[in-house]
């Protein structure tokens, strides 16, 4: 009884281990969950930086606390010798905050878009936090071992029960606030909490995307419903970045002549580079902080949080993905998100530079769902775009077997199920390559194969000048309707069934048009 009794004093006078036991799990916890973190991914790694940023903050108030309260107590009651090793032992947390910097360093790049090499990053922070947990749990087990000790021999049981009380409520203490906090937000909210998450989505379907970020870090609940995909089924991220934050389906380009000029001097990646993650900005250098300049660096912040940060939730829901006439898109972000939007039915990426490569994270799932196709613009798209296209949009199944060879295709075929109108894959309804003028007729050929565009309403080849009168008219008879169509006015003869409206480009400063002569003496092809 009385071993027992000793151990109940001791324990009743043990300032040491209970927060070390919290200390302990909290870094055994994360040890092992660092392990199994996908640092590809940016929303594990970011969901991580926030652990870890949580865990090293309360290391850090642990060691203030005794540092305040137990170490400042025994070195007024030690001297000499014993006063030597308590210095040894006292704190000195810089280490605690070296890897704190470290985080929030990260933590800030990542959030700002810019590139980083995320495996490597979360590798170093892998190896620092194990070399932390391997010096710093011994490190707790000799204060209770050294220290505990000291206590028990000068500091009175009174004032040690008291130490103990104040140290164990100071650990709680914050915990409690949010644990406070957390229940009146509760309270205030709890009618809103207990809506169905139908009706909550149909209320927030009357935002805008603004507002709907600004919702996600109300709540966890209220996060959960404002990246539900049906949310997020159209973007236009530079509209956005002008301050007009709508959801809208229409599109500027609609109007088919455009005044912007596409941003030369952004450098992208070429075909020797990788395409994960390229960080394309880091060659654009901006003259003066004027207007363009910061309409730029809102693009970029747009464009690289939709890519790391609502895509990975949304992007299988997004139907409409506009960036017409943006000055920061490149074949590396493109690409990026692009392979997150499988199922995209309008595209647009008109007046811009980017070229086959980037379009090719369009093409990587299949896009079957494309009815609406726009690269105006693009001076360095080519045939290689439109063989990958006509490859990922299907095979449109007719029932007329070998007559389609037979050039039959139009006669309405008399069983309806089968009908090419009735039973196919291609659903492309829009094609726009005006001033794409490196495509010749190879890539007409492409889209004429596996059935041709039937669903096919509106083409526009304006400016593309390499194109020939037979290209056309093999890709424009497999269109069954056609209803709107421009090509170069210098072309004649094209057997359709409807007539041309002309060439669009005539007068257009900014497309490749071959009776334009500003736009003629920038070919580099002429010279």
């Amino acid at each position: 009884m009385a071993t027992e009794s000793t151990y109940r004093c001791i324990e009743e006078l043990d300032v040491f281990t209970v927060p070390h036991c919290r200390m302990k799990h909290l870094l055994k916890r994360l040890v092992g969950k660092i392990e199994l973190t996908d640092f590809s991914s940016s929303e594990a790694f970011s969901d991580m930086l926030t652990e870890l940023y949580e865990a090293f903050t309360e290391l850090k108030q642990h060691e203030e606390i005794e540092n305040k309260y137990i170490m400042h107590i025994l070195k007024r009651k030690l001297e000499g010798e014993a006063l030597k090793k308590l210095l040894i032992h006292l704190h000195a947390h810089s280490h605690i905050a070296d890897i704190l910097n470290q985080i929030n360093k990260t933590n800030k790049k990542l959030r700002s878009g810019r590139y980083m090499d995320m495996q490597q990053k979360g590798t170093k922070l892998n190896a620092k936090l194990h070399s932390f947990y391997n010096d710093y749990v011994p490190h707790m087990i000799e204060e209770e071992q050294v220290l505990q000790p000291m206590l028990l021999k000068y500091v009175s049981p009174g004032e040690l029960k008291n130490i103990k009380n104040v140290v164990l409520q100071l650990h709680k203490s914050q915990k409690l606030e949010e644990k406070i906090l957390d229940l009146e937000i509760e309270k205030e909210d709890s009618k809103v909490f207990d809506l169905p998450i139908e009706l909550l989505i149909k209320v927030f379907s009357y935002l805008g995307p603004k507002d709907l970020c600004h919702c996600s870090q109300v709540a966890k609940l209220w996060k959960s419903v404002a990246v539900d995909g049906r949310l997020w089924e159209v973007l236009h991220p530079i509209r956005w970045a002008k301050g007009d934050w709508r959801f809208s389906s229409v599109s500027s380009s609609d109007e088919n002549n455009c005044d912007c000029s596409p941003n030369y001097k952004l450098q992208t990646f070429n075909e020797y580079e990788s395409f994960k993650y390229s960080n394309d900005y880091e060659s654009y250098s901006v003259e003066n902080d004027d207007e363009n300049d910061e309409q730029f660096k809102k693009e970029v912040k747009i464009l690289n949080g939709i890519s790391c940060y609502l895509l990975p939730h949304v992007g299988s829901s997004v139907k409409c993905l506009v960036l017409e006439c943006s000055k920061a898109i490149t074949n590396g972000l493109l690409f990026r998100i692009l392979t997150q939007c499988k199922n995209l039915q309008y595209f647009d990426v008109s007046q811009t530079i980017i070229s086959d490569l980037g379009l090719m994270g369009l093409f990587k799932s299949g896009c079957q769902e494309l009815r609406h196709f726009d690269v105006s613009g693009c001076k360095n798209i080519t045939d290689k775009t439109l063989v990958k296209l006509s490859a990922s949009i299907g095979k449109t199944k007719r029932c007329c077997g070998s007559l389609c060879q037979e050039k039959v295709v139009p006669v309405e075929c008399f069983n309806t199920r089968l009908s090419p109108k009735k039973n196919q894959s291609r659903q492309l309804q829009t094609l726009r390559l005006s001033g794409c003028y490196k495509i010749t007729d190879v890539g007409l050929r492409a889209l004429a194969k596996y059935g041709g565009l039937p669903t096919l309403r509106h083409l526009d080849l304006s400016g593309c000048i390499n194109l020939t009168t037979e290209g056309i008219t093999l890709l424009v008879q497999t269109c069954l309707e056609l209803e709107e169509f421009f090509y170069c006015d210098n072309l004649s003869d094209v057997d359709c069934q409807i007539q041309s409206q002309g060439c669009q480009n005539n007068g257009c400063a900014n497309r490749v048009c071959c009776r334009t002569i500003s736009a003629r003496s920038s070919f580099d092809f002429l010279g």
